[in-house]
């Protein structure tokens, strides 16, 4: 049993952990445009969640699951040796059973994925309003935020609910059915043992084999649930991993050789949508060294068209050109490396100063990062804090002024 236990643990933690790696990797890579469609709830919900039910079933269930087949199989053998008359009889309920189990786990997989997205809706609210909480309070919807998250969670309530509730009725109806088959036996044993062809005996061990044989069939139907809610979450961990980024790698890219800087738009056409096109028939150039300012209202398209240099997304026709050469020549890293940003919002991570400055050249020494602070107006305001650069600062940079995270 120790033995048992310590295995199949082992074999769940690292599939999870595997699982786990390849997901997360997979999300990371997939375009902004991809990004946009998804959830963070809903991605953190497969990422924890659905690996977690994959896990559940190889801890808890798979090693059942071959015992009990192992076992239905040696049974079967034995009470058909035994006699193939009530061995039929016995198990002319199979073929009712099983078609119940289909059809109801079916049912419970409906349920399962409703309950899943309930689940990922529920936390994607949460998410959402935990990374806005500013908002939220600047505007005192702290109220209309409790009765929204109300009614999501009375969903997911619902959800879980009408599951566990069509999951319940699973058990006491195979019962039913194993029953009819035992009565079948019971009725048909007890006709020649009345006719004398039949020994008290042998009828009373065949019923006892019969126990035994059904015990599997059973259990194998009550692993319908557990069954049931993994495949649903490996549905849908498969349909990220799945999912090709609409921006990658042509098969034939390669590294980029150090950019001198002519950046050239060549009769660009781009749009969100197929049918709206944002940008249209853009086509210019700017010199290495030039600054190049793009001025216009919102919505415009200047973050759009920022956003194509580094291939954050692709055009829809036409060529960007990085000294002459289409960007889509060069590998999406050996591209990124050489461009910097300084975006619209200012995003920081949890960590100390110094790994934020340096997250993009990891390998930055911290004379170079003290240069960078220097060069950008906050060396002198970090210094004065506790810690230096060594202070840490809380997620989205809350303990920073926004000019300080600036």
């Amino acid at each position: 049993g120790y033995v048992e236990k310590y295995l199949t643990t082992s074999v769940s933690q690292w599939v999870a952990h595997g699982l786990r790696l390849i997901l997360y990797q997979r999300i990371q890579r997939l375009s902004l445009a991809e990004h946009g469609k998804s959830r963070a709830g809903d991605l953190i919900t497969r990422v924890t969640k659905d690996i977690d039910a994959v896990q559940d079933f190889i801890d808890t269930a798979l090693l059942g699951i071959v015992t009990s087949v192992l076992t239905l199989v040696g049974m079967l053998a034995v009470m058909l040796f035994v006699n193939w008359r009530f061995t039929l009889i016995g198990l002319s309920v199979a073929p009712l059973l099983f078609t119940f189990v289909y059809f109801y786990s079916r049912k419970i997989k409906d349920a399962s994925r409703t309950v899943k997205r309930k689940e990922s809706d529920l936390l994607s609210g949460v998410a959402e309003v935990f990374t806005s909480i500013q908002v939220v309070q600047a505007f005192a919807r702290e109220d209309y935020e409790d009765r929204r998250f109300d009614l999501e969670s009375r969903d997911n309530v619902h959800a879980g609910l009408q599951a566990r509730s069509i999951k319940a009725k699973l058990s006491p109806m195979v019962d039913v059915i194993v029953a009819i088959g035992t009565c079948l036996v019971l009725w048909y044993g007890v006709t020649l043992v009345s006719r004398g062809e039949l020994s008290t005996g042998i009828l009373i061990v065949f019923l006892m084999y019969l126990k035994k044989t059904y015990k599997p069939i059973k259990d194998l139907s009550k692993m319908t649930n557990t069954l049931s809610k993994a495949a649903v979450s490996y549905e849908r961990i498969q349909e990220v991993i799945g999912t090709d980024s609409a921006i990658r790698d042509s098969p034939n890219a390669r590294q980029a050789p150090p950019f001198k800087g002519a950046i050239e738009f060549d009769r660009v056409d781009f749009g969100y949508t197929e049918t709206e096109l944002i940008l249209k028939e853009v086509s210019l150039r700017i010199e290495p060294g030039q600054v190049a300012a793009i001025v216009g209202p919102s919505g415009m398209g200047k973050s759009t068209f920022a956003s194509l240099i580094p291939r954050f997304f692709d055009p829809n026709g036409g060529a960007i050109k990085m000294d002459g050469h289409d960007i889509r020549d060069y590998t999406l890293k050996s591209l990124r490396d050489q461009i910097s940003f300084v975006l619209q919002d200012s995003l920081l991570f949890r960590g100390t100063i110094w790994e934020n400055i340096s997250y993009g050249r990891p390998d930055a020494d911290i004379e170079e990062t003290i240069r960078a602070a220097e060069l950008a107006n906050a060396h002198d305001f970090i210094q004065r804090l506790p810690m230096g650069y060594e202070s840490k600062i809380g997620e989205s940079g809350l303990g920073l002024s926004g000019g300080q995270k600036q």
